[in-house]
C-alpha cells in the first residue's frame, strides 16, 4: 500500500535528516578564512608529526615497534608522521609516555614554544644515533668509552 503523500515525505524526512547531519557535524562543511576545510592538518600538526619522527628514530624505535606499544597499525604512525592524520590529545600522551618525554616537546619548534636540544641534530647525527641505538649493549659501553678517551686525549 502507498502512502498518500508518496515520494513526498520521503524527501521531507531526507531534508530533515540531511539538516541535522550538517548542525552535528558542521566542520565537515564550513571553511576557515583560508578556504581549507577546518579538520585539515595545519603547520602544527605538521610540526607535531615530524617531532613524534624525530624521536622515534632518537629512540631507535621503528615504527612497527611504536605501533605496537600504542596499539595501532604502523600504517598510521605513517599518517600521524607526514601529518595525514592528526594525532589526538591523548594519543599524544602515549606517544609521551612511550618515548619517554614530555607531551610539550612534540610542540618544540613552533613558533613560542621551548626548543628541545634533541630536534636541533642534523640528519647525519641522527643516523648516528640510530646506529648506536642498533648495538649491543656490550659494543655501546666500547663506544661510550672510546668517546670519553678522545675527549680527554683532546683535553
Amino acid at each position: 500500500m502507498q502512502h498518500p503523500q508518496g515520494k513526498y515525505v520521503v524527501r521531507r524526512l531526507l531534508a530533515v535528516q540531511t539538516s541535522r547531519h550538517q548542525r552535528a557535524a558542521p566542520y565537515v562543511r564550513k571553511k576557515q578564512q583560508t578556504g581549507r576545510v577546518m579538520r585539515a592538518a595545519t603547520d602544527i600538526d605538521k610540526k607535531v608529526g615530524e617531532n613524534l619522527c624525530k624521536f622515534r628514530l632518537l629512540r631507535g624505535m621503528s615504527q612497527v615497534q611504536l605501533a605496537e606499544a600504542v596499539g595501532v597499525t604502523f600504517q598510521q604512525i605513517q599518517k600521524y608522521e607526514k601529518s595525514t592524520n592528526r594525532i589526538s590529545a591523548s594519543r599524544l600522551w602515549q606517544f609521551s609516555k612511550i618515548l619517554k618525554i614530555d607531551v610539550d616537546d612534540f610542540y618544540d619548534g613552533i613558533e613560542g614554544a621551548v626548543r628541545n636540544d634533541a630536534l636541533k641534530l642534523a640528519p647525519e647525527q641522527l643516523t648516528l644515533v640510530n646506529k648506536y641505538n642498533a648495538l649491543p649493549e656490550p659494543q655501546k659501553q666500547a663506544v661510550q668509552d672510546y668517546v670519553a678517551f678522545l675527549r680527554k686525549k683532546r683535553g
